[in-house]
């Protein structure tokens, strides 16, 4: 049996574990590995920093270089009274979380776009009473996070994918600039192993399947930036 055919046959085309447990998922993403985001092992070391944003509530979710919306729509789903506006700035990517959107029925709950500046970034906090920003932009963290154009950042819970840039991380100045209003925590890309699976699939790897399983959990991410969990003080 294929691996698409076993996932389909033990989890029946949803998430299996993770923050958005139970999530339908699409067989398609945008500019990462499609079998961590199936398994629920994406960013898995994000999963405590998740559960607390959601345990925060917010009521105004924003989330840019959403791709094919695994973070958009898994947020709405778990955050039933928030106002999710996520952005992408490939086409492809919008399609995509449209069809994600579709397929778990949050389509009232979420709002589309293709780019973030940081006046539509202000204007969504400046609405919001608990607002949240899920950020993994390639660097343009730098642009849409400055506290001139957008000083309703202070009342924001952030989660951040630091980038390398030209002149180096964008971590040392993401830590300086949220250093007054947010307590800072550090996230670091940590190795998986099949003890990650869902039960379904590590009860294969101990069967001698473990060879197979392991290249599915694979991320690419190797020498990351770590990522940055900002919360209001």
């Amino acid at each position: 049996m294929s691996y698409p055919r076993l996932y389909q046959w033990t989890f029946g085309n949803r998430v299996p574990q993770g923050p958005f447990q139970g999530m339908r998922y699409i067989r398609a993403c945008v500019g990462s590995a499609l079998w961590p985001k199936l398994l629920g092992t994406y960013e898995l070391e994000l999963n405590p920093a998740v559960e607390e944003l959601i345990h925060w509530q917010p009521d105004v979710i924003v989330n840019a270089g959403a791709a094919e919306g695994y973070y958009a729509v898994g947020m709405a789903l778990r955050c039933p009274q928030a106002t999710v506006a996520a952005y992408e700035m490939f086409a492809e990517g919008r399609k995509l979380v449209k069809l994600l959107a579709a397929k778990n029925h949050i389509g009232n709950q979420l709002q589309l776009a293709e780019e973030l500046t940081p006046a539509l970034l202000q204007e969504r906090l400046a609405k919001a009473v608990r607002p949240a920003v899920i950020l993994d932009v390639e660097g343009a963290e730098l642009e849409l996070l400055d506290f001139q154009r957008c000083p309703d950042l202070r009342k924001a819970f952030v989660l951040l994918e630091n980038h390398d840039v030209a002149s180096g991380s964008t971590l040392p100045e993401m830590r300086r600039r949220f250093e007054a209003t947010h307590t800072a925590e550090e996230i670091p890309i940590v190795p998986r192993d099949v003890k990650d699976l869902p039960p379904g699939l590590r009860r294969l790897a101990g069967l001698g399947f473990r060879e197979g399983l392991l290249p599915l959990l694979d991320e690419g991410r190797y020498a990351a930036p770590p990522w940055l969990k900002l919360k209001p003080k």
